[in-house]
Protein backbone atom coordinates (compact mmCIF):
# COMPACT_ATOMS: atom_id res chain seq x y z
CA UNK A 1 0.00 0.00 0.00
CA UNK A 2 1.51 3.86 -0.83
CA UNK A 3 2.61 5.50 2.04
CA UNK A 4 1.63 9.13 1.20
CA UNK A 5 2.60 12.18 3.71
CA UNK A 6 0.45 13.95 1.38
CA UNK A 7 -3.28 14.25 3.45
CA UNK A 8 -5.98 11.59 3.55
CA UNK A 9 -5.64 8.20 1.78
CA UNK A 10 -7.82 7.05 -1.26
CA UNK A 11 -7.09 4.11 -3.12
CA UNK A 12 -5.79 3.66 -6.74
CA UNK A 13 -9.43 3.90 -8.52
CA UNK A 14 -10.43 6.50 -6.36
CA UNK A 15 -7.97 9.01 -6.85
CA UNK A 16 -9.06 12.53 -8.07
CA UNK A 17 -12.35 11.39 -7.43
CA UNK A 18 -13.12 13.16 -3.80
CA UNK A 19 -13.38 17.09 -2.98
CA UNK A 20 -13.46 17.31 0.78
CA UNK A 21 -13.13 20.44 3.02
CA UNK A 22 -12.42 20.28 6.56
CA UNK A 23 -15.19 22.57 7.89
CA UNK A 24 -17.75 21.04 4.96
CA UNK A 25 -17.47 23.99 3.08
CA UNK A 26 -17.78 23.08 -0.19
CA UNK A 27 -14.32 23.98 -2.41
CA UNK A 28 -14.72 26.40 -5.54
CA UNK A 29 -14.95 23.96 -8.32
CA UNK A 30 -13.75 20.47 -7.05
CA UNK A 31 -10.51 20.77 -9.86
CA UNK A 32 -8.14 18.54 -9.03
CA UNK A 33 -4.42 19.98 -10.47
CA UNK A 34 -1.65 17.92 -11.41
CA UNK A 35 -0.16 18.19 -7.59
CA UNK A 36 -3.57 16.32 -6.00
CA UNK A 37 -5.20 19.51 -5.20
CA UNK A 38 -7.83 21.70 -5.46
CA UNK A 39 -6.33 25.44 -6.52
CA UNK A 40 -9.09 27.48 -4.37
CA UNK A 41 -8.03 29.63 -1.78
CA UNK A 42 -9.20 27.07 0.83
CA UNK A 43 -8.40 23.97 -1.05
CA UNK A 44 -9.05 20.10 -0.29
CA UNK A 45 -7.79 16.43 0.91
CA UNK A 46 -4.60 15.54 -0.56
CA UNK A 47 -4.27 11.96 -1.68
CA UNK A 48 -1.60 8.97 -3.19
CA UNK A 49 -1.56 9.46 -7.21
CA UNK A 50 -0.40 7.40 -9.84
CA UNK A 51 2.68 8.25 -11.53
CA UNK A 52 2.59 8.20 -15.07
CA UNK A 53 5.99 7.27 -15.38
CA UNK A 54 5.77 3.87 -13.99
CA UNK A 55 3.30 2.78 -16.12
CA UNK A 56 0.58 1.74 -13.83
CA UNK A 57 2.45 1.22 -10.92
CA UNK A 58 1.55 3.08 -7.89
CA UNK A 59 4.30 5.84 -6.49
CA UNK A 60 5.46 4.47 -3.63
CA UNK A 61 5.42 0.99 -4.04
CA UNK A 62 6.27 -0.99 -7.23
CA UNK A 63 4.49 -4.32 -7.23
CA UNK A 64 6.12 -7.03 -9.11
CA UNK A 65 4.90 -8.03 -12.69
CA UNK A 66 4.85 -9.80 -15.57
CA UNK A 67 6.16 -6.20 -16.80
CA UNK A 68 8.82 -5.59 -14.69
CA UNK A 69 12.18 -7.36 -15.40
CA UNK A 70 12.42 -9.54 -12.05
CA UNK A 71 16.25 -8.93 -11.61
CA UNK A 72 15.58 -5.32 -11.97
CA UNK A 73 12.98 -5.56 -9.12
CA UNK A 74 15.18 -7.69 -6.94
CA UNK A 75 17.62 -4.73 -7.23
CA UNK A 76 15.62 -2.05 -5.83
CA UNK A 77 14.05 -3.51 -3.09
CA UNK A 78 17.28 -5.69 -1.71
CA UNK A 79 18.75 -2.91 0.54
CA UNK A 80 23.18 -3.28 0.93
CA UNK A 81 25.26 -1.54 3.71
CA UNK A 82 25.40 1.50 1.79
CA UNK A 83 23.49 3.72 4.08
CA UNK A 84 20.97 1.28 3.60
CA UNK A 85 19.97 2.26 0.36
CA UNK A 86 19.27 0.00 -2.10
CA UNK A 87 21.83 -0.93 -4.94
CA UNK A 88 19.75 1.42 -7.76
CA UNK A 89 20.22 4.65 -5.24
CA UNK A 90 23.45 3.75 -4.07
CA UNK A 91 24.11 4.54 -8.15
CA UNK A 92 21.37 6.36 -8.96
CA UNK A 93 23.90 9.51 -8.72
CA UNK A 94 26.05 7.91 -11.54
CA UNK A 95 24.30 7.10 -15.17
CA UNK A 96 25.84 5.20 -18.37
CA UNK A 97 25.58 7.91 -21.23
CA UNK A 98 26.96 6.61 -24.27
CA UNK A 99 29.04 4.03 -22.46
CA UNK A 100 30.41 6.82 -20.36
CA UNK A 101 30.04 7.21 -16.59
CA UNK A 102 28.80 10.74 -15.69
CA UNK A 103 27.29 11.95 -12.56
CA UNK A 104 24.09 13.00 -12.97
CA UNK A 105 22.66 16.90 -13.12
CA UNK A 106 19.76 18.72 -13.63
CA UNK A 107 21.42 19.56 -16.67
CA UNK A 108 22.11 15.75 -18.04
CA UNK A 109 19.68 14.46 -16.95
CA UNK A 110 17.16 17.09 -19.16
CA UNK A 111 19.79 16.22 -21.96
CA UNK A 112 20.19 12.03 -21.57
CA UNK A 113 15.86 12.13 -21.12
CA UNK A 114 15.36 14.10 -24.51
CA UNK A 115 17.62 12.12 -25.97
CA UNK A 116 16.71 8.83 -24.88
CA UNK A 117 13.49 9.73 -23.89
CA UNK A 118 13.91 7.67 -20.69
CA UNK A 119 11.35 8.57 -17.80
CA UNK A 120 12.14 10.04 -14.47
CA UNK A 121 12.20 7.34 -11.46
CA UNK A 122 12.39 7.78 -7.97
CA UNK A 123 16.12 7.42 -8.15
CA UNK A 124 16.67 10.07 -10.36
CA UNK A 125 14.50 12.55 -8.54
CA UNK A 126 16.61 11.95 -5.24
CA UNK A 127 19.93 12.27 -6.72
CA UNK A 128 18.65 15.32 -8.51
CA UNK A 129 17.24 16.63 -5.38
CA UNK A 130 20.64 15.81 -3.68
CA UNK A 131 22.90 17.69 -6.61
CA UNK A 132 20.48 20.50 -6.40
CA UNK A 133 21.02 21.04 -3.14
CA UNK A 134 24.53 21.40 -3.69
CA UNK A 135 23.67 24.72 -4.93
CA UNK A 136 21.73 26.20 -1.68
CA UNK A 137 24.33 26.76 0.44
CA UNK A 138 23.33 27.10 3.56
CA UNK A 139 19.87 27.09 3.70
CA UNK A 140 17.36 24.53 3.80
CA UNK A 141 14.57 24.03 1.94
CA UNK A 142 13.26 20.94 -0.08
CA UNK A 143 13.19 20.57 -3.64
CA UNK A 144 10.83 18.46 -5.10
CA UNK A 145 11.20 17.59 -8.86
CA UNK A 146 7.90 15.32 -9.04
CA UNK A 147 4.56 15.16 -7.63
CA UNK A 148 3.64 15.86 -3.83
CA UNK A 149 3.51 12.29 -3.11
CA UNK A 150 7.34 11.83 -3.94
CA UNK A 151 7.72 13.77 -0.93
CA UNK A 152 8.52 10.83 1.54
CA UNK A 153 11.28 9.58 -0.75
CA UNK A 154 13.51 12.63 0.27
CA UNK A 155 12.21 11.89 3.79
CA UNK A 156 13.23 8.02 3.36
CA UNK A 157 16.20 8.74 2.06
CA UNK A 158 17.64 11.97 3.76
CA UNK A 159 21.24 12.23 3.90
CA UNK A 160 21.59 14.88 7.15
CA UNK A 161 19.24 12.85 9.37
CA UNK A 162 18.53 9.08 7.83
CA UNK A 163 16.59 8.14 10.76
CA UNK A 164 15.43 11.07 11.77
CA UNK A 165 15.70 9.86 15.68
CA UNK A 166 15.08 13.71 17.65
CA UNK A 167 11.91 14.88 15.15
CA UNK A 168 8.56 13.86 16.94
CA UNK A 169 5.22 13.83 14.77
CA UNK A 170 3.10 16.67 16.48
CA UNK A 171 0.17 14.43 17.15
CA UNK A 172 3.07 12.06 19.09
CA UNK A 173 4.30 14.61 21.07
CA UNK A 174 3.98 14.66 24.68
CA UNK A 175 5.50 16.55 27.19
CA UNK A 176 7.97 13.40 27.98
CA UNK A 177 9.98 14.02 24.56
CA UNK A 178 10.66 17.20 26.17
CA UNK A 179 14.62 17.40 27.86
CA UNK A 180 14.88 15.97 31.72
CA UNK A 181 14.07 19.57 33.57
CA UNK A 182 11.87 20.76 31.53
CA UNK A 183 8.81 18.47 31.16
CA UNK A 184 6.35 20.87 32.28
CA UNK A 185 2.59 20.90 31.09
CA UNK A 186 3.43 24.70 30.42
CA UNK A 187 5.69 24.20 27.62
CA UNK A 188 3.95 21.36 26.08
CA UNK A 189 0.85 23.80 25.55
CA UNK A 190 2.97 26.11 23.93
CA UNK A 191 4.27 23.87 21.66
CA UNK A 192 1.48 22.31 20.98
CA UNK A 193 -0.08 26.63 20.41
CA UNK A 194 2.86 26.77 17.86
CA UNK A 195 2.22 23.81 16.23
CA UNK A 196 -1.04 24.91 15.55
CA UNK A 197 0.39 28.25 14.14
CA UNK A 198 2.53 26.40 12.02
CA UNK A 199 2.58 26.08 8.20
CA UNK A 200 3.76 24.25 5.08
CA UNK A 201 4.91 26.80 2.54
CA UNK A 202 5.36 26.07 -1.09
CA UNK A 203 6.56 27.81 -3.70
CA UNK A 204 6.46 26.71 -7.38
CA UNK A 205 7.95 29.77 -9.08
CA UNK A 206 11.46 31.38 -9.39
CA UNK A 207 12.12 35.11 -9.35
CA UNK A 208 14.99 36.39 -11.49
CA UNK A 209 15.64 38.81 -9.42
CA UNK A 210 17.47 36.19 -6.90
CA UNK A 211 20.83 36.64 -6.90
CA UNK A 212 23.48 33.81 -6.81
CA UNK A 213 25.48 35.02 -3.95
CA UNK A 214 25.39 36.69 -0.77
CA UNK A 215 28.10 38.10 1.24
CA UNK A 216 30.79 36.21 -0.69
CA UNK A 217 28.55 32.99 -0.10
CA UNK A 218 26.28 30.61 -2.16
CA UNK A 219 22.44 31.99 -2.12
CA UNK A 220 19.79 30.07 -3.73
CA UNK A 221 18.82 31.23 -7.20
CA UNK A 222 17.97 27.73 -9.04
CA UNK A 223 19.50 29.38 -12.07
CA UNK A 224 20.94 25.59 -12.95
CA UNK A 225 17.58 24.05 -11.96
CA UNK A 226 15.43 26.64 -14.16
CA UNK A 227 17.34 26.26 -17.24
CA UNK A 228 16.97 22.83 -17.87
CA UNK A 229 12.99 23.14 -17.70
CA UNK A 230 13.20 20.49 -15.60
CA UNK A 231 9.49 21.07 -13.24
CA UNK A 232 10.59 21.06 -9.52
CA UNK A 233 8.37 22.93 -6.57
CA UNK A 234 10.63 23.91 -3.22
CA UNK A 235 9.16 23.77 0.60
CA UNK A 236 9.71 25.62 3.17
CA UNK A 237 7.97 26.50 6.82
CA UNK A 238 6.04 29.34 8.20
CA UNK A 239 4.41 30.53 11.57
CA UNK A 240 1.11 32.56 11.88
CA UNK A 241 1.72 35.79 13.55
CA UNK A 242 -1.04 37.63 13.48
CA UNK A 243 -4.91 37.99 12.64
CA UNK A 244 -6.90 41.30 11.68
CA UNK A 245 -10.89 41.30 10.48
CA UNK A 246 -11.59 43.78 7.47
CA UNK A 247 -13.17 47.19 8.82
CA UNK A 248 -16.48 48.55 6.75
CA UNK A 249 -13.87 50.46 4.56
CA UNK A 250 -12.25 47.82 3.11
CA UNK A 251 -13.30 46.21 0.02
CA UNK A 252 -15.08 42.80 0.09
CA UNK A 253 -13.16 39.72 -0.01
CA UNK A 254 -10.78 39.07 -2.27
CA UNK A 255 -10.05 35.07 -1.92
CA UNK A 256 -9.80 32.98 -4.99
CA UNK A 257 -13.11 31.33 -4.38
CA UNK A 258 -14.91 35.12 -3.86
CA UNK A 259 -13.22 36.13 -6.86
CA UNK A 260 -14.49 32.93 -8.55
CA UNK A 261 -17.94 33.11 -7.24
CA UNK A 262 -18.89 36.84 -8.60
CA UNK A 263 -20.14 37.16 -4.99
CA UNK A 264 -17.79 37.79 -2.49
CA UNK A 265 -18.19 37.68 1.18
CA UNK A 266 -18.61 41.07 2.91
CA UNK A 267 -16.82 39.87 6.55
CA UNK A 268 -13.13 38.09 6.38
CA UNK A 269 -9.79 38.31 7.52
CA UNK A 270 -6.17 38.79 6.61
CA UNK A 271 -3.45 36.66 7.89
CA UNK A 272 0.19 37.02 8.13
CA UNK A 273 2.85 34.75 8.09
CA UNK A 274 6.36 34.98 8.75
CA UNK A 275 9.14 33.33 6.84
CA UNK A 276 12.63 33.09 5.65
CA UNK A 277 13.21 35.39 2.51
CA UNK A 278 14.79 32.53 0.58
CA UNK A 279 11.89 30.58 0.65
CA UNK A 280 9.95 33.52 -0.57
CA UNK A 281 12.08 36.22 -2.19
CA UNK A 282 9.96 38.84 -3.68
CA UNK A 283 5.91 39.02 -4.76
CA UNK A 284 6.60 37.56 -7.81
CA UNK A 285 7.45 34.35 -5.80
CA UNK A 286 4.51 35.32 -3.70
CA UNK A 287 2.02 35.65 -6.38
CA UNK A 288 3.02 30.97 -6.72
CA UNK A 289 2.92 30.24 -2.86
CA UNK A 290 0.55 28.07 -1.33
CA UNK A 291 0.62 28.01 2.58
CA UNK A 292 -1.05 24.68 3.95
CA UNK A 293 -2.73 24.69 7.48
CA UNK A 294 -3.15 21.52 9.30
CA UNK A 295 -0.70 19.06 7.72
CA UNK A 296 0.03 17.19 11.33
CA UNK A 297 0.06 13.90 10.17
CA UNK A 298 0.02 11.63 6.95
CA UNK A 299 -3.41 10.64 6.88
CA UNK A 300 -5.64 13.94 7.44
CA UNK A 301 -7.35 16.76 6.42
CA UNK A 302 -5.59 20.14 5.26
CA UNK A 303 -6.31 23.41 4.05
CA UNK A 304 -4.56 25.14 1.82
CA UNK A 305 -3.91 29.44 1.11
CA UNK A 306 -3.12 31.17 -2.00
CA UNK A 307 -0.54 33.87 -0.84
CA UNK A 308 -1.70 37.37 -2.01
CA UNK A 309 0.96 39.85 -0.65
CA UNK A 310 4.38 39.74 0.48
CA UNK A 311 6.40 42.49 2.91
CA UNK A 312 10.62 41.03 2.69
CA UNK A 313 13.29 42.25 4.76
CA UNK A 314 15.23 44.91 3.28
CA UNK A 315 18.37 43.74 3.50
CA UNK A 316 18.61 39.98 2.15
CA UNK A 317 20.85 38.73 4.81
CA UNK A 318 18.57 39.45 7.36
CA UNK A 319 16.30 37.02 5.56
CA UNK A 320 12.72 37.36 6.38
CA UNK A 321 9.58 37.58 4.68
CA UNK A 322 5.89 38.14 6.03
CA UNK A 323 3.09 36.52 3.47
CA UNK A 324 -0.24 37.38 3.82
CA UNK A 325 -3.11 35.92 2.84
CA UNK A 326 -7.34 36.65 3.43
CA UNK A 327 -10.39 33.91 4.24
CA UNK A 328 -13.81 34.17 5.11
CA UNK A 329 -13.74 31.06 6.98
CA UNK A 330 -14.82 31.85 10.34
CA UNK A 331 -14.12 28.27 12.09
CA UNK A 332 -10.68 28.13 10.76
CA UNK A 333 -10.17 31.42 11.76
CA UNK A 334 -11.13 31.38 15.39
CA UNK A 335 -8.63 28.24 16.07
CA UNK A 336 -5.94 30.49 14.87
CA UNK A 337 -7.11 33.16 16.78
CA UNK A 338 -7.44 30.95 20.07
CA UNK A 339 -4.04 29.36 19.53
CA UNK A 340 -2.33 32.67 18.85
CA UNK A 341 -4.00 33.84 22.30
CA UNK A 342 -2.83 30.80 24.59
CA UNK A 343 0.52 30.86 22.44
CA UNK A 344 0.92 34.83 23.98
CA UNK A 345 -0.16 33.92 27.01
CA UNK A 346 2.10 30.91 27.70
CA UNK A 347 5.07 33.14 26.50
CA UNK A 348 4.73 35.70 28.90
CA UNK A 349 4.30 33.35 31.74
CA UNK A 350 6.85 31.11 30.84
CA UNK A 351 9.59 34.24 30.05
CA UNK A 352 8.65 35.54 33.78
CA UNK A 353 9.23 32.28 35.24
CA UNK A 354 12.48 31.84 33.60
CA UNK A 355 13.74 34.74 34.86
CA UNK A 356 14.22 32.60 37.86
CA UNK A 357 16.31 29.94 36.75
CA UNK A 358 18.82 31.63 34.06
CA UNK A 359 20.40 28.18 33.52
CA UNK A 360 17.21 26.84 31.68
CA UNK A 361 17.06 30.59 29.59
CA UNK A 362 19.21 27.88 26.51
CA UNK A 363 16.42 26.03 25.44
CA UNK A 364 15.40 25.89 21.49
CA UNK A 365 12.37 23.97 20.42
CA UNK A 366 11.34 24.08 16.61
CA UNK A 367 8.17 22.98 14.29
CA UNK A 368 8.93 22.50 10.82
CA UNK A 369 7.69 20.18 7.88
CA UNK A 370 10.72 18.23 7.03
CA UNK A 371 10.91 17.24 3.58
CA UNK A 372 7.58 18.75 2.99
CA UNK A 373 6.04 16.20 5.02
CA UNK A 374 3.90 16.01 7.78
CA UNK A 375 4.90 18.59 11.07
CA UNK A 376 6.88 17.66 13.61
CA UNK A 377 9.01 18.94 16.98
CA UNK A 378 12.73 18.76 17.58
CA UNK A 379 14.08 20.44 20.77
CA UNK A 380 18.05 21.64 21.52
CA UNK A 381 20.04 23.98 23.17
CA UNK A 382 21.41 27.42 21.94
CA UNK A 383 25.41 27.86 21.68
CA UNK A 384 25.93 31.17 21.20
CA UNK A 385 24.46 34.22 19.34
CA UNK A 386 24.79 37.04 17.23
CA UNK A 387 24.29 40.75 18.73
CA UNK A 388 23.43 43.69 16.06
CA UNK A 389 21.18 46.95 17.96
CA UNK A 390 21.09 45.30 21.36
CA UNK A 391 19.27 42.05 19.85
CA UNK A 392 20.17 38.53 19.53
CA UNK A 393 19.92 39.90 15.57
CA UNK A 394 21.38 35.27 14.97
CA UNK A 395 20.79 32.27 17.13
CA UNK A 396 23.22 29.07 16.65
CA UNK A 397 21.76 25.84 18.39
CA UNK A 398 22.06 22.39 18.24
CA UNK A 399 18.17 21.64 17.47
CA UNK A 400 18.01 19.63 14.55
CA UNK A 401 16.70 20.71 11.07
CA UNK A 402 15.81 19.26 7.89
CA UNK A 403 15.61 20.46 4.18
CA UNK A 404 12.22 21.92 4.85
CA UNK A 405 12.88 23.77 8.08
CA UNK A 406 13.92 26.72 6.51
CA UNK A 407 11.61 29.32 7.52
CA UNK A 408 10.10 27.39 10.74
CA UNK A 409 9.44 29.41 14.15
CA UNK A 410 12.06 28.54 16.77
CA UNK A 411 11.04 29.21 20.24
CA UNK A 412 13.96 30.20 22.93
CA UNK A 413 12.66 29.64 26.20
CA UNK A 414 12.52 33.50 27.90
CA UNK A 415 12.32 35.44 24.56
CA UNK A 416 10.15 34.61 22.56
CA UNK A 417 7.79 38.31 22.00
CA UNK A 418 10.51 40.43 24.03
CA UNK A 419 10.81 43.73 23.15
CA UNK A 420 7.89 43.49 20.75
CA UNK A 421 9.58 41.67 18.08
CA UNK A 422 8.52 37.92 16.93
CA UNK A 423 11.52 35.96 18.13
CA UNK A 424 13.39 33.59 15.46
CA UNK A 425 12.88 31.64 12.18
CA UNK A 426 15.77 28.90 10.88
CA UNK A 427 17.22 30.26 8.28
CA UNK A 428 20.41 27.85 7.84
CA UNK A 429 22.59 25.32 9.14
CA UNK A 430 26.65 25.39 8.62
CA UNK A 431 29.44 23.33 9.24
CA UNK A 432 31.50 23.87 12.36
CA UNK A 433 34.81 23.21 13.85
CA UNK A 434 34.67 21.86 17.62
CA UNK A 435 37.27 19.63 19.72
CA UNK A 436 35.49 16.13 18.62
CA UNK A 437 34.76 16.64 15.29
CA UNK A 438 38.14 16.98 15.14
CA UNK A 439 38.82 13.91 17.52
CA UNK A 440 36.43 12.33 15.38
CA UNK A 441 37.58 13.49 12.20
CA UNK A 442 33.94 14.32 11.34
CA UNK A 443 31.44 16.99 9.80
CA UNK A 444 29.47 18.31 12.26
CA UNK A 445 26.97 21.13 11.76
CA UNK A 446 25.29 24.11 13.72
CA UNK A 447 21.73 25.45 12.64
CA UNK A 448 20.96 29.27 13.32
CA UNK A 449 18.09 31.56 13.04
CA UNK A 450 17.40 34.81 11.86
CA UNK A 451 15.14 37.41 13.92
CA UNK A 452 12.07 39.05 12.47
CA UNK A 453 10.36 42.09 13.75
CA UNK A 454 9.97 44.55 14.90
CA UNK A 455 6.37 43.98 13.72
CA UNK A 456 4.50 46.61 16.34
Amino acid sequence: MPNARAGMFFSDDQAGAHCMNPFDNPCSDGTIDEMGRNRGNISVIGFTQLDPLYAGHSTQTRVKGDDVDEDEFRDEVEETANGGLTKHQAECTTRNMKGEGRRLTPQNFAEENVQNKLPMTKFDRIALSREARKNLGCYETEINFGLESHLQEYYDNCSKHPDHKNFVPVKQFSKWHLPTGYQHDEFFQLLKCLSNLTLRVEVSHVSASRPSELEGEIYPSYAAETETGNHFVRYGTGRILRVTRNNKKDPLCYCSDCKKSGDPEKTWWSIEVATARHVVFDDIEAENTVCRWGFDEEFCKFVDFNINSVIVSPDISADWAILRFVTHNGPIVHEIKENLKNYTRLCRELNEASLKSPKKRKLVAIVSHPHGCCKQITTGVWTSKDHQGGVDARLFYTTNTCTGSSGAPVYVLGQEGRLGWYSHIHSGTKLRDSKRSRQKNTKESINFSRMVGPLN
